[in-house]
């Protein structure tokens, strides 16, 4: 068959269109495939960056050394993996060099670049993507810290006929919020979650929206060690204790729990003390202890009966303003019983478990709870001078 010399001249012009195709084919790849997973990989590094400006402010709380700030902020973004490296620089600036809050010394910026290769990009010349999000965190340390705290976004916040004397902090609540009668005198009231008011009389703030409150415990000296450094759980000095009249114990740890009957007087020690059961006082006894801390590793609290608990964490040291610690892996809660009464001094920090006071007269200053429950309580403060305890609030500013 004879071949037209017209016809031989188009042989392989479809090669060059395919190969047209194709780069073009490989483009639209790159941009769905790269361009999504660079989305993706924003959104972790945003959530980490968050976190860790988060952090770092949290540490202002208790520090002023750019060091230390620097270190706690590097240290969450890390876990969150994102740590300086080839591919990533991680920069934390006290106070913030850039945004809203420039110069504000009770901010802290985070700064996050990182560098990825594309998968199809280099076919186009686009062999890396980079990355670089930022995040502002600031204490809200104005004179309305929160001195009470519900954590949990599902759990409650409700106060029934219940007193609450807190002119100089406030209120927060990251769940439904419930107030039934009662009095409520506090420089704060705020709530994340829903909210029901009835019959209830608010001295000074109104219930207002806020956005969610941070777990304070890395601004509390104590708690930010115990969180890191778990005290050892042996050997005990005791198991299953039973007290009977007037005790005298030492720090240490009490294996199965403490637990007074029959109107036992029991007097703690200044120190460290670590249950891995109940701590249980029925009847009209007394409990006193200053410089003390408990850390409840299981098992929870109950005050019963007519009697009367009075505590005061240390003021300065490693366990520093922890009154009562409970782990998060404990989800046993306290509850104090309706006729006694407690001076508990510092913060009763229960991250995971439903707070329930039931009693009158309770001179408590910090309150961190899963879950809050007042029933007739009256939180008056030491000496009903009101709640002392109040911590800053850290919140993402920008």
């Amino acid at each position: 068959m004879k071949v037209s010399p017209f016809r031989a001249y188009e042989r392989g012009q479809a090669l060059p269109i395919v190969a047209v195709c194709f780069v073009a084919i490989f483009g639209f790849a790159a941009l769905a495939v790269d361009v999504g997973a660079a989305q993706y990989r924003q959104r972790m590094q945003q959530t980490a960056t968050d976190a860790a400006a988060i952090a770092g402010a949290s540490a202002a709380e208790y520090s002023s050394a750019a060091a230390t700030i620097s270190a706690a902020a590097a240290a969450d973004a890390t876990s969150n993996g994102f740590t300086t490296d080839a591919n990533n620089t991680v920069t934390v600036n006290w106070p913030p060099v850039s945004g809203n809050y420039i110069g504000n010394t009770g901010a802290v910026q985070v700064v996050i670049t990182s560098t990825r290769p594309n998968f199809f990009g280099g076919i186009i010349g686009q062999n890396t993507t980079r990355v670089m999000t930022t995040a502002t965190a600031i204490l809200t340390s104005n004179g309305t810290a929160p001195c009470v705290y519900q954590l949990d976004p599902n759990g409650n916040f409700t106060s029934n006929s219940a007193t609450i004397y807190a002119p100089t902090c406030g209120i927060i609540a990251n769940g439904s919020s419930t107030y039934h009668s009662g009095t409520i005198t506090a420089a704060m009231v705020g709530y994340a979650g829903s909210i029901s008011v009835s019959s209830t009389t608010f001295v000074d703030a109104s219930p207002a929206p806020t956005i969610p409150a941070t777990d304070p415990c890395a601004q509390i000296p104590g708690c930010a060690y115990l969180t890191d450094n778990p005290p050892a759980t042996s050997p005990c000095l005791s198991t299953n204790l039973t007290i009977h009249g007037t005790m005298t114990l030492n720090p240490g740890v009490y294996c199965g729990g403490i637990t007074g009957n029959g109107g036992a007087n029991l007097i703690l020690n200044p120190g460290l003390y670590v249950l891995t059961g109940d701590l249980t006082m029925n009847g009209a006894g007394t409990i006193t202890g200053t410089g003390v801390t408990i850390d409840m590793v299981s098992g929870g609290v109950t005050l019963n009966g007519n009697g009367t608990t009075t505590l005061s964490a240390p003021t300065s040291g490693s366990y520093n303003g922890v009154l009562f610690f409970q782990p998060k892996a404990n989800t046993t809660g306290p509850t104090l019983n309706s006729g006694h009464s407690g001076s508990l001094i510092g913060a009763l920090y229960f991250p995971s478990a439903l707070i329930t006071g039931n009693s009158s007269g309770d001179a408590w200053t910090l309150i961190i709870g899963s879950s809050i429950t007042l029933n007739g309580a009256n939180l008056l403060g030491p000496n009903g001078k009101g709640m002392t305890g109040g911590v800053a609030n850290v919140v993402l500013a920008e």
